[in-house]
């Protein structure tokens, strides 16, 4: 009975974590900034938030090299996503990045020597087959740059969610912090090139908050 509402309790997180992740493309839309800085500022909101959460729930923060590791892959998430929100349809985007679950199969093949079973590799194809084909009539050859970015993009994340995986539950969520840290040093500064006016975008920061808590550290508490 405690199995079965253990289980319980995790399908509710992961379903409380894949709506939270959904919202994030429409906030990221609703903020006509450039990508860098956007991607940026959302790293700063996420790691305070994030940061607020692990102190909450009693987690230490420890910066290794596993959590150098997970934070490059995601803050390569993070620039690749909005980056390709950009130049592609928001709809190409998520199917491309959607290809995680099979680079996450051939990542784990190559470095962990890992070996699936046939309905693994059966899920994964119907998986992305489904995807496509939901979205098929938004994924359009226009954008190319953008779809091959946000296929790295599905690299990245498949990499981010390897490491992870391989990690214990405290230094997993130190990882994802150190990716937001990375990610806002990197963008921020392009916040003082003359690409933000705050003074005409004010309701912007509402929507950058609401994406960068949608989108990295609050669906990242209840998955992991």
């Amino acid at each position: 009975m405690a199995k079965r509402s253990g289980a319980g309790k995790g399908i509710a997180l992961m379903l409380l974590c894949a709506l939270l992740w959904s919202t994030s493309g429409l906030s990221i839309k609703l903020v006509p900034w450039g990508s860098m800085m956007l991607a940026g500022w959302r790293g700063v909101f996420g790691a305070a938030t994030l940061f607020l959460c692990m102190k909450l729930m009693g987690y230490k923060i420890a910066f290794n090299l596993r959590s150098l590791l997970i934070g490059l892959c995601v803050a390569g998430t993070a620039f690749m996503f909005i980056i390709a929100n950009r130049l592609t349809t928001a709809a190409n985007a998520i199917v491309l990045q959607y290809t995680s679950p099979v680079w996450l199969v051939i990542l784990s093949m190559a470095f962990l020597k890992k070996r699936y079973a046939i309905g693994d590799y059966l899920a994964v194809i119907f998986t992305v087959a489904g995807i496509a084909l939901f979205f098929f009539d938004g994924l359009t050859p226009g954008g190319l740059l953008g779809n091959v970015i946000a296929i790295m993009d599905g690299c990245m994340l498949a990499g981010a969610y390897l490491l992870i995986g391989e990690s214990r539950e405290g230094k997993r969520l130190s990882g994802v912090l150190c990716g937001m840290l990375i990610t806002s040093a990197i963008g921020v500064p392009f916040s003082f090139a003359g690409l933000l006016n705050c003074r005409q975008k004010s309701s912007c920061w509402l929507w950058l908050w609401a994406c960068s808590n949608s989108g990295c550290p609050t669906p990242y508490t209840p998955w992991l």
